[in-house]
């Protein structure tokens, strides 16, 4: 979603905030104004500080009437366990000025030097704010201690560009500083709200717990894998209602390192709940159980009932985990008891072994749902700086693998990465019949099968904005293919002939077999008539009006386009009676004859007419 919808949202959660302290003698002094920007701060904190109760949160606004040079002053925990203390100072902007950040430097800047008094603990005493001195108290006893701090300019706005240099010139090893503008907000907000992450601290990132859990383990059922095995691992049992504690807890985080989220619906998911619910006893014997990771196992004794780890990733088994998680969440009482006491599940327990070995552990022990090759890619560089582009400059959710955005909204659409691949195969980098005949190659790596495309599509020059202009166009001439189709099945001759205007819609006939060829056509002419040096400006232009449901550019290309077309076929069906268009279409050669016939036929007039980078 874009930020003015994101700004919507807030907004309207701000208001009802407002709502809930109509009654507040605080706010009753405040103008609208004052509302947003005190109910912003309540806002914030009960998105960043999830476990703590709401009426417990107004110890945390330390903001006075004698300016205590910030508005927040709270602890919360890392994914480590160790305290952090939080110092906000946080600015409200009213929906015409989220844009408008040239003057917020000098204001970020101001900041800094107030959180610089505050750092060095020479900040005097307030008279009249009590919660401020309480809270700054505790503050300078846990940064006395070595405790970790970190300052935080929230605002919401657009980032604040050219302050690189007096942020460096603030930070310490113990000492951190971070803004957070609206995007950071949004996707914080779609994290939590919309893929369902849980975390207790959304200020520490990645939100993979890496504190020390017990898990509660059945008596003398460990298996220690002996030596020569590389890494330290267990297999356990363990009662369902383990598996629920943890994911009540954890939520998706604790599938961060997989490949993939459990599937909300899954044909293998059913027939778990089915089997812990009316079977339970037999639950184990039709089970693979789960494989997790873990930073740290302590050693333990084989008739402990109790193990401590130091973090964990369940790398397999999500589904039966989430299915586990369902089954006792809407199970009655004794159902859960007699779940818990007849069935157990297996736990294959390791310590991790590098990113390259836990994702092979990944790959080999994933069967029961089908994996596509790309969810082995969800966690690329690539995959995760495009979606945060994505999510930065457009209303599209990129999805980087199968049930990552658990919910759905109407302020954007999600769309597959897979999608885009193939576009940007046919369009960016002009091989529609690769595109066409090695669609299940796209997210194969060269490493693992000579024929693998994934490199080749997704690298540090893939761009979100040719992503995007490479589906935008696929997109607008498959609309087209089907709109033909639509009109040449309802074609019927009068007594057996067809009209002069049916034959010319026939002629067309190959429109419904060249939609790849098309969309990989308009680029070479894209570049004839606005000039390959204007690119970026005739695909920003382009994307606008698409955005803007605008398509009377691209009617002038694709008619241009199908009529030259339309052309070389005719010429191919004199030259060969036997000549099909389907037959044609599957050729390797056809693109390259299509693209050069085309581009080498425009006349002066017609590159007029499509140029539009001068206009």
């Amino acid at each position: 979603m874009k930020d003015i919808d994101f700004y919507n949202i807030i907004d309207n959660e701000i208001d009802h905030i407002i709502k809930e302290y109509k009654s507040s003698s605080i706010l009753a002094k405040k103008d609208i104004s004052g509302k947003k920007s005190f109910c912003f701060l309540i806002w914030f904190l009960r998105k960043y500080i999830p476990s703590q109760d709401v009426i417990d949160l107004d110890q945390y606004i330390v903001d006075g009437h004698d300016d205590s040079s910030c508005d927040l002053i709270f602890y919360n925990f890392d994914s480590y366990g160790n305290k952090v203390f939080y110092v906000v100072q946080a600015k409200w902007f009213d929906r015409s000025n989220i844009s408008k950040t040239n003057k917020m430097s000098k204001d970020l800047k101001a900041c800094l030097t107030d959180f610089r008094v505050i750092r060095n603990g020479s900040k005097e005493p307030s008279i009249v704010n009590k919660k401020f001195n309480l809270m700054y108290e505790e503050f300078l006893k846990h940064k006395k201690d070595n405790g970790k701090i970190k300052f935080i300019f929230l605002h919401l706005c657009q980032k604040i560009e050219g302050v690189k240099e007096q942020i460096d010139d603030f930070t310490t090893k113990l000492v951190s500083f971070q803004t957070l503008d609206i995007f950071e907000l949004k996707k914080h907000y779609v994290e939590f709200n919309y893929k369902g992450i849980k975390t207790h601290n959304p200020l520490e990132t990645p939100y993979e717990p890496k504190t020390e859990i017990e898990l509660k383990v059945i008596k003398n059922s460990n298996i220690e894998i002996p030596k020569p095995a590389p890494f330290e691992s267990y297999i356990v049992l363990l009662r369902p209602s383990q598996i629920f504690d943890l994911f009540d807890k954890y939520g998706l985080s604790i599938f961060y390192k997989n490949i993939r989220n459990p599937l909300p619906k899954s044909f293998y998911n059913e027939k778990i709940v089915q089997t812990i619910l009316d079977n339970p006893l037999n639950f184990w014997y039709f089970n693979n159980g789960i494989t997790a990771i873990t930073d740290e196992i302590q050693d333990f004794d084989r008739d402990a009932e109790k193990i401590k780890i130091r973090g964990i990733q369940i790398i397999n088994g999500a589904q039966t985990v989430y299915s586990i998680y369902q089954s006792i969440l809407n199970a009655n009482d004794s159902d859960v008891e007699k779940i818990d006491k007849d069935s157990f599940v297996t736990l294959r327990l390791m310590r991790t072994g590098g990113e390259d070995f836990d994702l092979l552990v990944t790959r080999f022990t994933n069967s029961q749902n089908p994996i596509d090759e790309r969810d082995f890619h969800a966690n690329d560089y690539v995959q995760k700086r495009l979606q945060h582009d994505f999510l930065k400059n457009t209303n599209i959710w990129y999805e980087t693998r199968r049930g990552e955005f658990r919910k759905r909204t109407n302020k954007a659409k999600v769309v597959s990465n897979l999608y885009f691949a193939q576009s940007y195969l046919i369009y960016h980098l002009q091989n529609p019949f690769i595109a066409k005949t090695k669609r299940r190659f796209l997210f194969v790596s060269q490493k693992e099968d000579n024929n693998g495309l994934y490199e080749e599509i997704f690298n540090e020059n893939t761009r979100w904005n040719d992503l995007l202009i490479s589906r935008l166009l696929f997109q607008y001439v498959d609309s087209k293919r089907k709109e033909y189709s639509k009109k040449i099945k309802s074609l019927l001759p009068r007594d057996g002939v067809y009209s002069s205007d049916q034959k010319e819609l026939i002629a067309y006939n190959f429109i419904q077999y060249s939609t790849f060829e098309i969309v990989a056509i308009f680029k070479p002419l894209l570049e004839r008539a606005n000039g390959p040096s204007n690119s970026k400006q005739f695909q920003g232009k382009l994307i606008s009006q698409l955005d803007e449901n605008n398509r009377s550019i691209l009617d002038k290309y694709y008619e241009i386009i199908t009529d030259k077309i339309k052309l070389i076929i005719q010429k191919k069906k004199i030259e060969d009676l036997a000549f099909t268009d389907s037959v044609y279409f599957k050729n390797r050669k056809t693109y390259l004859e299509l693209q050069d016939f085309v581009i080498n036929n425009i006349d002066k007039d017609e590159l007029t007419e499509l140029n539009f980078t001068d206009k």
